[in-house]
């Protein structure tokens, strides 16, 4: 799951797989479903702030992802998913 930060407010579909954390998760509670610790799905559409940071699951609609930059994983995460790969 790659996350991202919203350079504007971003709209994203129902059905959608997201990564939150617990204060994001807990704003939301009525519209998202919990899949594992931080990862939901989203049962309705749903807005995120200029700003704020959002994991997603897949490619990204052309729409959004003129609205978002990537945001850099921690190194470790980084040297981890490297080693994998070799």
């Amino acid at each position: 799951m790659r996350r991202y930060r919203a350079q504007q407010v971003v709209t994203l579909a129902s059905g959608s797989l997201v990564a939150l954390d617990d204060k994001q998760a807990a704003d939301r509670k009525g519209r998202i479903e919990r899949l594992a610790p931080g990862r939901y799905r989203l049962k309705d559409a749903l807005q995120f702030k200029a700003g704020e940071a959002f994991g997603y699951e897949g490619d990204l609609p052309k729409a959004v992802a003129a609205e978002v930059e990537p945001v850099a994983e921690p190194a470790e995460k980084s040297a981890a998913a490297e080693r994998k790969t070799k």
